[in-house]
């Protein structure tokens, strides 16, 4: 019983820190706006499939750091939104006591 009762207080515990690091992530992703990113992103592109593109090539490789860029700050935030809701869902299992404690710890 007091097994349970600690694994459940670790559990809330858990819960708490992960609540804590979600809203951070969320006031820092509302500076990032992944949409205007994403837009950014595909008005990049289009340029450089503009067959004149690379008549300017310090521009176009101006362009393509742009678009290497705004490619891993999207990868990161994707990457990140899918993390919190895999946790989300092993919280929920932890609770049904679907999985352990060490599980969620990783």
């Amino acid at each position: 019983f007091t097994r349970a009762v600690n694994f459940y207080v670790e559990i809330s515990e858990l819960k708490e820190q992960f609540s804590q690091a979600k809203e951070k992530d969320s006031e820092i992703g509302g500076i990032f706006d992944l949409e205007a990113r994403s837009r950014t992103l595909e008005k990049l592109r289009g340029q450089s499939s503009n067959p004149e593109f690379w008549n300017d090539s310090q521009g176009a490789s101006a362009i393509l750091k742009k678009i290497s860029r705004i490619e891993k700050e999207i990868e990161l935030w994707t990457d990140l939104s899918r993390r919190h809701d895999d946790v989300e869902v092993l919280f929920e299992f932890a609770e049904a006591g679907e999985t352990e404690l060490p599980e969620i710890q990783k």
